[in-house]
């Protein structure tokens, strides 16, 4: 694993219940390169897996993990830090697909993933496309306090 998904990782345990640790460990091992789809399934479905509380500026520095990040916003990116480990190559195409049906919030978790992920085409693409965007939380969640940008 990398340094900032085990970085990563270790916020989110220490901030999920023992109920939201079993079902990350669940949904993250259902991620494979056999069956790179049931990665869209995972990430859509989070929002009704997952605390959507914001971090405290506490646990935000202890984990060193950006402090305006929801709990979902950080099980969202590690998800996609995680994926792109699994899945290798099939994993640059994924992005762009899951943006077909993503909601702004997810979109946020896709951008804040930006700086973290290896660069490609791809994903300067998603980055353009969200700051053309007339949504603003989606703008906001490339163009703020976002390294990428």
């Amino acid at each position: 694993m990398t340094e900032t998904l085990n970085g990563f990782k270790t916020g989110l345990m220490a901030l999920l219940d023992t109920q939201g640790q079993a079902q990350w460990s669940r949904d993250v091992t259902s991620i494979t390169l056999e069956n790179p789809s049931q990665f869209i399934r995972t990430f859509a479905l989070a929002s009704r897996r997952y605390p959507k509380s914001h971090l405290t500026s506490t646990d935000a520095n202890r984990f060193t993990i950006p402090d305006h990040w929801r709990i979902l916003d950080l099980v969202r990116v590690v998800f996609l830090l995680y994926a792109e480990q699994v899945l290798d190559k099939e994993f640059i195409s994924l992005p762009q697909k899951l943006l077909i049906t993503t909601d702004a919030e997810e979109r946020w978790a896709v951008n804040y993933s930006l700086p973290y992920l290896k660069g490609s085409d791809a994903l300067h693409d998603i980055a353009t496309e969200s700051l053309r965007t007339n949504i603003k939380s989606v703008f906001e969640s490339l163009a703020h306090f976002n390294p990428y940008t």
